[in-house]
C-alpha cells in the first residue's frame, strides 16, 4: 500500500511513468527469479540432509539392535564426548607446537638469507 501510494504520488508529480513502471516490473521479476533459484537450492540441500538423516537413523537402529539396546534406552555419551574433547585439545597443542616450529624455521631462513647476501657482497657477486 505504501509503494502504490508513493508510485501514485510520483505519477501525479510526473516523476513516475511507464518507463519506470516497466523497469520496476523487470527488477521485481529478476528478484523473484533469484529468490526462486535460492529456494530450489535450499530445497535440494534439505532433501540431501533428510536423506543423510534417514541413513544415520537406520545405522543407529542397526547398531542398537546389534548391541541389544532398546530404541528408547539412553546411552551415556559423556565418556565419548570427554575422549573427543581430549583428542581435540591434544591436536590443538600439537598445532601450536608446529606453528612455533614454523615461526622458528622462518626466522632461521631469513637469517640464513641475510648471511648469504653478506657473503655474496663480500665475493662481489650480486645478491639473490
Amino acid at each position: 500500500a505504501v509503494v502504490s501510494t508513493q508510485s501514485t504520488g510520483q505519477y501525479e508529480n510526473g516523476t513516475y511513468g511507464l518507463r519506470e513502471a516497466v523497469q520496476e516490473i523487470k527488477d521485481l521479476k529478476k528478484q523473484t527469479g533469484i529468490r526462486d533459484k535460492e529456494i530450489g537450492e535450499l530445497t535440494k540441500q534439505m532433501n540431501k540432509l533428510e536423506l543423510n538423516l534417514g541413513t544415520v537413523l537406520d545405522e543407529n537402529e542397526e547398531m542398537r539392535r546389534r548391541l541389544g539396546l532398546g530404541q528408547n534406552e539412553d546411552i551415556d555419551l559423556s565418556e565419548l564426548r570427554f575422549a573427543k574433547e581430549a583428542e581435540q585439545e591434544q591436536l590443538r597443542a600439537i598445532n601450536r607446537l608446529l606453528n612455533a616450529e614454523v615461526e622458528r624455521l622462518e626466522k632461521e631462513r631469513l637469517e640464513l638469507k641475510k648471511i648469504l647476501r653478506k657473503q655474496a657482497m663480500h665475493r662481489g657477486v650480486r645478491a639473490v
